[in-house]
């Protein structure tokens, strides 16, 4: 999280960083901070598609770049053309338009059941001070509502931790797991006690570990040959999607999530990067951190 500040002279600096409004510093935006999550959550919304439509593979959109939906307009970046999208083709290239047409498939209430499955509105439990990510789309929600919901915009907030948290969940075959910071104590004569044991949450992201397969196949193409090629790592496969987040007080944020190795996951990441313009920045990090990860776990 930054800006931070320093933990030893927190005592004689504490009314300083109490009264910085401007850059809060007291906040840990990984576990406090609230973001649209942009396009990273389209993942959510292929979940979703998956789950309820019969014939989701052969769902397809003509993309010209925008569309109007029941008089809501919806631009794919730059206004890019993408042709004849599928739902890989989507996620690669992230296509507006496709996932506004596949929301409006899919329907508030299944798209709300997804998200509930992956604890929106609901306490997770944590040892640190942090906010519930939230989810409000309704059954009753309008047309704009729903798609400006489903490719990841509309009044959907996240935390860094939860997105975290559903990366690993896809990299887990669509199982979430309970996150928690101290993995063991140490008496003073070596002995471990006190161990924590990864512990599955309640709800399963996905109903099928299938679908979290195609998913994770999805994302790789993601780095293979759409939005995050630059976070490419060679000799080691690399599952992303990128976003980036509307901020009505400024720059856009730039998020990305991802996990590596795809084929056999040991990390999962969440970054977003306030006011940053967009994901490059954050894509270019994805690369460093699985580059020192991949050292440091010699995957």
């Amino acid at each position: 999280s930054n800006p931070s500040f320093n933990q030893e002279q927190i005592v004689e600096n504490w009314d300083s960083l109490k009264s910085d409004i401007d850059n809060s510093p007291l906040i840990n935006r990984a576990t406090q901070g609230l973001y649209p999550p942009g396009s990273t959550f389209k993942v959510l919304t292929a979940i979703a598609a998956m789950q309820n439509l019969t014939s989701y593979s052969a769902f397809t959109y003509e993309c010209t770049g925008e569309a109007v939906f029941n008089g809501e307009r919806i631009r794919c970046y730059d206004s890019n053309a993408h042709g004849t999208v599928d739902l890989k083709k989507a996620i690669t290239v992230s296509c507006n338009t496709y996932f506004a047409a596949v929301g409006l498939e899919i329907s508030a209430e299944k798209l709300a059941e997804v998200c509930k499955a992956a604890y929106f509105n609901q306490e997770f439990g944590y040892e640190l001070e942090r906010k519930n990510s939230s989810f409000v789309l309704k059954p009753e929600s309008n047309t704009a509502e729903m798609i400006q919901t489903a490719i990841g915009q509309g009044q959907t907030l996240v935390t860094p931790l939860h997105m975290a948290m559903i990366t690993s969940g896809i990299a887990n075959g669509g199982y979430m797991y309970k996150p928690y910071v101290v993995d063991h104590f140490t008496t003073y004569d070596g002995k471990i006690i006190n161990r924590h044991f990864p512990e599955v949450m309640a709800n399963s992201l996905c109903y099928e570990p299938k679908y979290a397969e195609e998913l994770k196949n999805m994302m790789v193409s993601v780095v293979e040959s759409g939005t995050a090629k630059n976070a490419a790592v060679k000799g080691i496969k690399i599952a992303a999607k990128t976003g980036t987040a509307e901020n009505s007080s400024g720059d856009d944020h730039g998020w990305v999530i991802a996990f590596a190795p795809a084929d056999k996951p040991k990390i999962a990441i969440a970054i977003v990067l306030e006011n940053s313009g967009g994901p490059k920045k954050a894509v270019a990090l994805v690369k460093k951190i699985v580059e020192y990860s991949a050292k440091a776990y010699a995957f």
